[in-house]
Order: C-alpha cells, then structure tokens, then sequence
C-alpha cells in the first residue's frame, strides 16, 4: 500500500456498510454514493485545501451534509464537510461560517473553521477544526437540559452583534406552510394525502406566531442533544451551525423544547418530549435568561411548539405514510397537542 493509496483507502474502508437512506443522501449532496469516488473526494479537498494526506477517517455521517472526521499527515483532527447547492447558498453559508468563527473567537463551544465556504466541483465545502470535548448525553437527564437551555440564551446574547449579516435566512417557521424539506429522504407534496390532519395542526400554529413584531435574533434550529456533547455541567461542544437563522426569541424556544431530546449517539427512553418536558425546558431557559415570558409570550412559544411537532410528524408521514411506526412517534404526540400548552 503505497502513501497516495492510504488515505483513500482509510476513508473507504470506513464507508459501507450503507443503507438505501444513506445511499440517496450522499447522491442528492455528491452525486454519487460509491465509496472509492467519496473517499477521492474527501482526499482531494484535504490536498488542495489543507496540502494534506489523510492519516485515518475517524467518524463519517450523512444528513443534510456529508461530514468525515479526519486525522491528518500531520496531526491535525478536523472534519470536512460537504453540502448540496439545493440546500444552501453560498452566500449564506458564508454568513454561517462567519458567525460560527466569531462565537468561536468569544469562547462559545462550536468548532473553530478552518477553510471558508468553497465550491469544489458540485458541492459547497468547509473544513472545521474535530472538536469533541466531553461526552454526547442524554437530555433526560436534568443536568443536561439545564446545560442546553442555558447555552442557547448565552447562543442568542452572544450572537446579536451579527443580527444585520446579510444572507442570514429566516427560518421554515416563515415560508408558506413548508419549505422544501431539509434533506432528499422527504417529499411532503408526493406525500400529502392523509397528512392534511397535520397541515391544519401546522396552519393553525402559524396563525398564531406570523404576524409577531418582535425584534429578531440569531438562533440554531437544531438546538438538540445530537448537536450537543457535555463536560461537567456545561456545553462543550455544539454542532450543525448550519442550522443558524433569524427568529423571533419565542420561536427558538419552541422549536428547541421540541427537538432538545433527540440523539441516536446515546440510547434514550424517547425522543419525543412531554408537556412536563416541554414545561421543564422553558422554565430553565427563563433561569438563564434571567426574565420569565410573559403569557403572550408562552402562547407564541406553544405555537412554534405545535408547528415544529407538525412538521417532523409530516417527516414521519412521508417515510411512513400507511402509519405503521405510530408509536412513540411525533405524529402519535400531535394527536394530544392541545396538551402542549404553556
């Protein structure tokens, strides 16, 4: 095995297993999904980029973006991560990056970037540094909640200098009923039928929140325990900057106390949050915040709650539009949302 074959060799031993999900993924964002041609890829950006060889893929995953985990020649830990232009423009994942890098730079825990938003062939790309200090947890866990909470109020303070960034989007929370779903797994118009159950749910939770006046902020909304590792009582590291949009406080909220539980790194009873869940995780973001939320505002954060279970349930929907998988699942805790009151 020669130096030039190494690294390729590394990245692709790491690949498959892969299953059809994946396989579709990595097409929409590289368009291909065999191993040799990504492990090329990912070698060739680290070349041009970095002037490095791979030493060994420590970790490889795919969603919205294909992010490999990498030691370096020399090294260096860092992870490339490579989008779909259908999903992101360039300019804005510029703006990403700039926020990230800033956060960074005041001591938040998010990686530290590396190269700036590039296109290499096809897809956009950037280089981070591998940050993985701490452990990834379970949000279960009160010490954890409390962590979350309380690093998404420090998130949003310490994030405002960056309120005016042009190319910062709004988030799906605007966009007539649904933007175009946030990876190639879902086809909510292919899938409409019988989900019409959960665009009411969806309409009517925006009726509430649309017209708010609200000063805005810069949010992360995937603000959960899968984007999150935990040192003692403390965010360590926190991922998928990606997901940064201008929101209205409230809206951040809601869609955080939906979403704060999941992971798949650590196995956990549910992933899907009771009112009392709900109930615990705005009370600890308004310890942090330091000023509880008036009334008005509680019914804003409930009905940014109700869209955000409507819109993963319509997730559900589309891969499983028979309703074979209801149980435990967001689409079975929708049926009870008058109960996700605030």
């Amino acid at each position: 095995m020669t130096p030039d074959k190494a690294p390729e060799l590394h990245l692709a031993h790491r690949l498959p297993p892969m299953d059809a999900a994946d396989q579709s993924l990595l097409v929409s964002i590289l368009g291909s999904a065999e191993p040799e041609f990504l492990s090329q890829t990912v070698a060739d950006i680290c070349r041009q980029y970095l002037g490095q060889a791979i030493s060994h893929c420590e970790f490889w995953e795919v969603s919205v973006s294909f992010t490999a985990g990498l030691t370096l020649a020399n090294g260096e830990r860092v992870v490339v991560k490579c989008r779909s232009p259908q999903n992101i423009t360039l300019e804005t994942l510029q703006a990403v990056c700039q926020v990230q890098q800033g956060l960074a730079n005041q001591g938040f825990p998010c990686p530290r970037i590396i190269q700036h938003p590039v296109q290499h062939r096809s897809c956009y790309v950037t280089i981070e540094a591998l940050l993985d200090a701490g452990e990834h947890c379970n949000a279960h866990d009160p010490t954890v909640r409390r962590a979350m909470a309380t690093g998404l109020a420090q998130l949003l303070q310490m994030a405002q200098p960056w309120i005016n960034l042009p190319h910062l989007p709004r988030s799906r929370f605007h966009h007539p009923q649904w933007e175009k779903p946030h990876n190639a797994l879902f086809d909510f118009e292919r899938t409409a039928a019988g989900a019409e159950w959960i665009d009411a749910i969806a309409a009517a939770a925006k009726a509430i929140y649309a017209n708010s006046t609200t000063a805005l902020v810069v949010g992360h909304m995937d603000w959960s325990a899968k984007n999150m590792r935990v040192a003692g009582q403390q965010l360590s590291a926190v991922y998928d900057w990606d997901s940064l949009r201008l929101e209205d406080e409230r809206v951040v909220v809601g869609n955080a106390a939906k979403g704060f539980l999941v992971t798949w790194y650590v196995p956990v009873a549910t992933l899907v949050p009771t009112p009392s869940d709900v109930q615990q995780f705005v009370q600890d973001y308004e310890m942090a915040r330091g000023q509880p939320f008036t009334a008005a505002d509680r019914a804003i954060i409930a009905a940014a709650l109700h869209y955000s279970m409507a819109y993963t349930a319509r997730c559900e929907h589309a891969l499983d539009p028979e309703g074979k998988t209801l149980n435990g699942s967001f689409r079975e805790a929708l049926r009870n949302v008058s109960s996700y009151c605030l």
